[in-house]
Formats: C-alpha cells, structure tokens, sequence
C-alpha cells in the first residue's frame, strides 16, 4: 500500500493515487494519464534560469575578486560597477581616458620611428660622405704620384683642373674615371684606368716640361721608337690609334724607349 504522504506528492503533480492503488490491486491491464512534468516552454525557462544563475555567480566571484586586487570600497557584487570604478580610477591617475592614452602612445610610436628614420638617413649621410673623402684622397695620392716633376703649373693647380674635367667613382667594385658622365672606355669597351687617362690629360694639355727634347722619329710605321708622351700620342693621331685602347698601349709597351719620359 502507498502510503499517505507519497500519495500527496503524487496529487500536487496531478496524478490520482487512488487509481495506482486500484491498478496494483487489480488482475487487469489498465492505462494511467501520467502528468508531463515539465513542457519545453517549462524546460527552456529551466535551462534559461540555470544559465543566468551561472552567470551571475562568476560575475559575483570576479567581482570580489577585482574588489580585493584593486582595493575597491563599493558597495554590491555588479562587476561592470565594479570594472567601471577601476577605468574611472585610472583616468584620476593619468588625466586621460583609455581610448586618449592608446592615442598618446601611438603618437609616441610614431614619433620614435621619425626620430629612428632620422637617424638612419644621417647615419647613411656621413657614410657617403666619409666614402667620398676617402675617394678622393685616394684619386689625388694616385694623380700626385704619376705627375711629373717639371710641370708648368703647379701640381695643385693640375689635380684642380684634372678634377674639374673628370669624375671619379667606384662602380661594381672598380674605379671608374668619368666625362660628362660617361664612363671612359677603350676599344675593347673596358674601362680607361685612371693614370692613363691623367696621363693624356698632361699630354694634350702640354701641362709637362719636355727638357728640350723634340719629338721621337714616329714615321717608320713599326720601327717606330717613343722618347716621350708627345711622340707617342702625336703617331697615334697619324695612324689613327685610340692611344688608351687595348692597341695604343701594347704598341707603346713595346715601342717606348728605356728613358720614356711620361
């Protein structure tokens, strides 16, 4: 038998115990109404509740938890009160607001960078600069020493107007000499090295004292023999020889005289 107080708990659920009662007594297969318990509406709410309950104890933890990191005295366990106090606090201490600090450091960033682009461009500045000097005194070393000693202009005054004339740069790793901006060459369409061009520079200009020597015998073709720069260059032009290419300097290697004044 049921007792009393199951029977009243089945009735607060609307289910009738007095016929469960007659049912367990009885022989015969009978059918119950047995109450839903609970519809989907009844268990959405339900899972609603449970979720919202969820919820708002981890705000209530966090929010204790954010209360004693941050010494916060306020009252009430609402974490967006208490997330809102520690912004305010934080913009009392800096005089600005989150979103004006993030601004103030991306100007900061910004700032920094110029200044760091400023420096590498200075920097790449005295480099060029440093490599130019270096260049030059290396050029004037090389024009010093294969300028002869009788000129007549004074040395100086040769680099000076050498300089004004021609260029000289360091390209692909070479020394290079420049007219007008353009490279000089030989036949061969390699580069004119810079003594040589320095040297006809002297000779063109008459810039060297001759000793009173006159011009070498440069009319026998092959037999010819060069004393000096002004033979030499005096039977390119007849024979029509770039003196700086490939073939002036091999005949003047073979046909210069041991006394060869440049």
């Amino acid at each position: 038998m049921i007792n009393q107080e199951t029977q009243d708990k089945l009735s607060k659920i609307g289910f009738d115990a007095s016929k469960l009662i007659e049912a367990v007594k009885g022989e015969e297969e009978i059918s119950l109404d047995v109450p839903t318990l609970y519809t989907e509406d009844q268990k959405n709410s339900f899972g609603s509740n449970r979720f919202n309950d969820g919820k708002n104890a981890f705000s209530e933890i966090k929010a204790k938890e954010y209360k004693t990191k941050y010494g916060i005295e306020i009252d009430g366990k609402d974490l967006n009160k208490v997330i809102d106090h520690v912004i305010d606090q934080k913009v009392k201490e800096t005089g600005r607001k989150p979103n004006e600090q993030i601004d103030a450091y991306k100007l900061q960033v910004s700032e920094l960078q110029t200044k760091l682009q400023d420096s590498i461009n200075n920097t790449q500045k005295l480099e060029t600069e440093f490599q130019g000097r270096l260049l030059k005194n290396e050029v004037d070393n090389i024009l010093i020493s294969a300028t002869p000693d009788k000129t007549k202009i004074p040395k100086q005054d040769l680099l000076t107007l050498f300089n004004s004339k021609y260029g000289v740069q360091i390209q692909d790793g070479n020394q290079v000499v420049l007219q007008n901006n353009e490279v000089l060459k030989d036949t061969l369409l390699n580069p004119v090295p810079l003594k040589d061009v320095y040297a006809s520079f002297l000779d063109n200009g008459k810039y060297v004292e001759k000793d009173g020597m006159g011009g070498a015998d440069y009319e026998g073709g092959s037999s010819a023999e060069f004393k000096n720069m002004d033979s030499f260059m005096k039977y390119c032009e007849k024979n029509n020889i770039e003196p700086m290419g490939s073939e002036g300097q091999k005949l003047l290697a073979e046909k210069k005289i041991k006394d060869f004044k440049y």
